[in-house]
């Protein structure tokens, strides 16, 4: 096959380049190492290759033949020259058959993770639940790379633009895709051997800085143990301990760690992490690559060995002497000699080395950002710490040329619209974050691994120091800069830390268990106890890998995917409900907005694009939907029952679409949601021959008795169980229902009471049995559902109404009415009593010349516009609070109205300033909100909320709906 071929052609490339100029502990860590090299060396010049036939049919085809041939050519060339003559040991490379064994139980393990949570069977790509959301935008990458045309590339979430994230190891899984392979063997064939390899090079780095093979075989076990103190709440929380070893078992979800910290429900301190984002692991080990080849430049006598006898390893003291001697004999010779130092660098046969780490490092933008930024910190203090410095900024130098492009095109500062980074931020996820908060964090996160490290610092020498403080700075950055808009991307540099951490963590037990006699049994009662801890926490945190709940999606096979993939362009962009993973995405093909957290968390500016795609869904004007699809780039818009019913785009115009688009995918069987795919018409001229809006549309209204047509509307009720709106169409004496896409069903007359004269209806609810009730000067009036009506209510407590202005009702079917004139609420239990409170006036409790109300779970809120202000009642009728609303003039009622949902935040509709205010639950102003555009207010008077956060008002100026599905300012 030739995705093998090609695989094993990149390993060979890999090796060529490393066998020049790194040393290896062992024929695992040569192989290791030539596989990362090769992953990423590879992948850039397939990826290049690939760029430079965009302009062709099949840009992956020609990447792959020249690709496979340039790799070929230059490890041909590369093994036919000699190594460096300073590697010595490259033909007494240690093959030790025990080391063979933990090497293949290391495979067996991560194979089982990566394989159990992603694999193909049955014609499906078969996702764990907690890799479903990352795999939304990485599945998406590789795929538009093995079925589309995705050069230059584009974010498949996020059609139209350039992409700024990295994706080239994605497109390294495509491409083996496109080679050959199903989806997920692509992925897992080069996600298995990243960790691996990446723990092999961990192993050779224990080795060479601890001088024992113990301690780097050791710091890989723990690899697979985070050690956090997660399940120690978890068993606690379990009647005994016998039913919590039993329940163990069925352990489903990664264990939180109990802080109320964004995130932590997401196993971000677990292998989780790993197999979610499967890029991570290679570029760590390209990082430790580089490092144990500066490990290995340092000059002078290395630390004895720990495997022999304890009291043969040196102390720090003279460790740290020695080496700060030799830093000042280098740069006294330099000052002394600059022309000599410099040919002295010029003719360094490990110069070339430096160059090779400094292109390693500058390769890892497009391929892992933040590896770049972490490989850029440890190298910064490895600068300052060890000799070699010339050297360094040769390798400084070699990993600018290729990264400040990168950067430069990443650009993440830019995107956001909101903010430039990376900037100062001090806490990363910890809340109110204090030096004691954090250390809190940390301790119950790494705990025992913590204490271990410890000692290990403690027995270390200065050079093991200075590399655990190259890799601590990770920590640092993490709590203190943020990188991009998505602050908990940060814990990227935090697992890194604890990766080389595990080393100091290893060395410690080694130390403890190694410990002078007299004092040997309690240290290894030490070392063993918190061991105990460590591997404990970790074998629970690998149970839910085992209960993953799968899920899945069609590709070989499946009447969608193969539609999508041999019926449409490569590069064909759907405009589709907010996906995750679709089959349209893992068809290759990309979509206009797909699930916004992703192109949002990548730096791209979703709120205007939201509103773009909102529109789509809501444009009432063929000429102008067309038009502007067009200008999108949308070939194909995708209709589901996700985009019907759940509200992520409040107004669906599915039957403009009916109607002047053609119908290219239906789903009679209801495999995918009742799913119609349109096709935009391709012709730019084919907006001209279509109308303008259609006529009778609430959204476009104006003034008149007509469809689509309002005198005067005020009270909206929205119904729960079709989504309808009604409307208190005032001047025309009428209820009108329409569709939430803006076309009317239907309407009846108020009052309604046959021999009274009409009166103009201003208020309007529904209960939970559909009963309408419609509040209409002195009377409030019950209707069917049908409109039919009822019966109605004129007084309360012996009081006749004198102007009722709104009405409300509750999910509990209780009814609240608001009568202007004598500044009461009416509230009508389902019994049917009848109760009232409240008075004309100014203090607590009293209302002049309220306008509107809306009740929730807890409490009736009122527009008190003639005091300018909103007042609370408890639903029984207790005084709560007042909210100042100074938009509103004293003594008119001008229309306001007011709208509140389940968590407190208020709404309130202001007809002077043409705007809505907006107050958070504990009473503070969050607001206004001021729309421009087709979505400008005139006059706004009724409200009322859309599931999902939309909010409709009614414009007594021009007589016409409004949606705002943006309702916070």
């Amino acid at each position: 096959m030739i995705a093998l071929v090609y695989l094993a052609v990149m390993i060979w490339f890999g090796d060529a380049i490393a066998r020049r100029w790194f040393e290896f502990a062992s024929w695992p860590h040569r192989l290791a190492t030539g596989f990362l090299v090769g992953l990423l060396v590879g992948t850039w010049l397939s990826y290049l290759c690939g760029l430079i036939a965009a302009g062709t049919a099949d840009p992956m085809a020609y990447s792959a033949i020249a690709s496979i041939w340039a790799m070929a050519i230059a490890a041909l060339w590369l093994r036919r020259r000699p190594a460096s003559p300073a590697i010595a040991n490259r033909g007494l490379l240690r093959s030790a058959r025990a080391e063979w064994l933990l090497v293949l139980l290391a495979t067996v393990v991560v194979g089982w993770m990566m394989t159990s949570t992603f694999n193909q069977a049955d014609g499906q790509l078969r996702i764990a639940g907690d890799l479903w959301s990352d795999f939304g935008p990485t599945s998406a990458i590789s795929q538009s790379f093995a079925l589309g045309h995705n050069f230059p590339t584009e974010y498949p979430h996020f059609a139209g633009e350039p992409i700024r994230y990295h994706f080239l190891y994605y497109f390294q899984v495509g491409n083996l895709t496109y080679l050959g392979l199903d989806p997920a063997s692509a992925n897992n064939i080069v996600s298995i051997p990243s960790v691996v390899a990446m723990l092999l090079v961990l192993a050779a780095l224990g080795e060479r800085l601890f001088r024992s093979r113990w301690v780097g075989w050791l710091g890989v076990g723990l690899f697979f143990f985070h050690g956090a103190l997660s399940f120690m709440p978890y068993l606690g929380s379990f009647p005994s301990l016998g039913d919590a070893i039993a329940g163990l078992p069925n352990l489903d979800h990664f264990l939180s760690s109990g802080f109320p910290y964004r995130g932590e429900e997401w196993g971000i301190w677990t292998q989780d992490v790993f197999l979610n984002q499967r890029h991570l692991a290679s570029a760590i080990g390209i990082v430790l690559v580089v490092v144990l080849f500066l490990l290995n430049r340092l000059p002078g006598p290395v630390p004895g060995p720990v495997d022999g006898e304890a009291g043969s390893h040196r102390g720090w003291a003279a460790s740290a002497t020695a080496a700060l001697a030799e830093r000042r004999r280098q740069w006294a010779e330099t000052l002394r000699r600059p022309s000599a130092a410099l040919v002295g660098l010029v003719h360094d046969p490990w110069l070339p080395g430096y160059a090779l780490c400094g292109l390693l490092a500058g390769l890892l933008p497009l391929y892992n950002g933040a590896m770049f930024i972490a490989a850029a910190a440890v190298l910064g203090i490895l600068f300052v710490v060890f000799p070699n410095r010339s050297r360094m900024i040769v390798l400084a130098v070699a990993a600018a040329i290729p990264a400040v492009p990168q950067l430069l095109f990443l650009r993440p500062g830019t995107m956001s619209g909101q903010q430039t980074y990376p900037t100062f931020y001090w806490g990363y996820i910890v809340d109110d974050p204090t030096l004691l908060r954090v250390g809190t964090y940390l301790a119950f996160i790494f705990g025992p691994k913590l204490i271990l490290a410890g000692i290990g610092l403690l027995a270390g020498t200065w050079e093991q120091r200075r590399v655990f403080l190259a890799f601590v700075s990770l920590v640092a950055v993490a709590f203190l800069v943020q990188l991009s808009v998505e602050v908990l991307a940060n814990h990227k540099f935090i697992q890194t830390w604890l990766i080389v951490a595990n080393l100091f963590v290893a060395y410690g037990i080694v130390r403890l268990w190694r410990a002078r006699s007299e004092i040997r049994l309690p240290t290894r009662l030490v070392a063993v106890g918190l061991t105990t801890v460590i591997v404990a926490g970790g074998l629970i945190d690998l149970i839910p890998i085992k209960n993953e709940r799968m899920y899945a999606v069609g590709v070989d096979g499946d009447p969608l995917y193969e539609w999508v993939r041999t019926q449409t362009a490569p590069s064909a962009v759907f405009l589709t409900d907010l996906v995750v993973v679709h089959g349209i995405l893992v068809a290759g093909r990309k979509v206009y907005l797909g699930w916004p957290y992703y192109a949002w968390s990548a730096g791209y500016d979703t709120v205007a694009r939201e509103h773009w795609y909102r529109d789509l869904f809501a444009l009432r004007s063929p000429r102008e939907l067309v038009s502007r699809l067009q200008a999108a780039g949308i070939g194909y818009v995708a209709f589901d029952d996700g985009l019907r019913d759940r509200g992520e785009a409040p107004r669906v115009n599915e039957d403009l679409y009916r109607a002047h688009f053609e119908v290219v995918f239906t789903d009679p069987d209801n495999r995918y949601g009742h799913l119609t795919i349109y096709r935009v018409p391709a012709d730019p001229g084919a907006a001209t021959s279509l109308p303008d809006a259609a006529p009778g549309d609430m959204y476009v209204g104006g003034a008149g008795s007509g469809t689509g047509q309002f005198d005067g509307p005020r009270g909206l009720a929205r119904d729960p169980s079709s989504g309808d709106l009604l409307i208190a169409d005032s001047g025309n004496n009428r209820i009108s229902r329409y569709s939430s896409s803006g076309d009317l069903i239907g309407s009846f007359a108020a009052p309604g009471s046959a021999g009274e004269p009409e009166a103009r209806p201003t208020g309007v609810a529904i209960d939970p049995r559909g009963q309408v009730y419609v509040a209409a000067g002195d009377r409030l009036l019950a209707f069917d559902s049908t409109g039919a009506f009822e019966r109605d209510w004129r007084e309360a407590d012996g009081r006749s109404f004198s102007v009722l202005h709104d009405v409300a009702t509750d999910r509990d079917g209780r009814v609240f009415a608001l009568d202007s004139g004598t500044g009461r609420v009416i509230e009508i239990q389902t019994d049917g009593s009848i109760t009232a409170w409240g008075s004309i006036g100014g203090g607590d409790g009293q209302l002049e010349h309220p306008s509107g109300l809306a009740v929730n779970g807890a409490t009736v809120v009122v527009a008190d516009t003639g005091n300018a202000r909103i007042v609370e009642f408890d639903r029984d009728g207790p005084f709560l609070d007042s909210l100042p609303v100074p938009d509103w003039q004293a003594g008119s009622d001008g229309g306001a109205d007011v709208a509140v949902n389940d968590a407190g935040t208020i709404w309130a509709s202001s007809p002077a300033t043409n705007s809505i205010v907006v107050f958070r639950p504990d009473g503070t102003q969050a607001g206004s909100l001021t729309p421009t555009g087709a979505d400008q207010l005139d006059q706004p008077s009724g409200l009322a909320l859309q599931p999902g956060g939309a909010l409709f008002a009614s414009n007594l100026g021009s007589n016409r709906i409004t949606l705002l599905t943006q309702p916070n300012p």
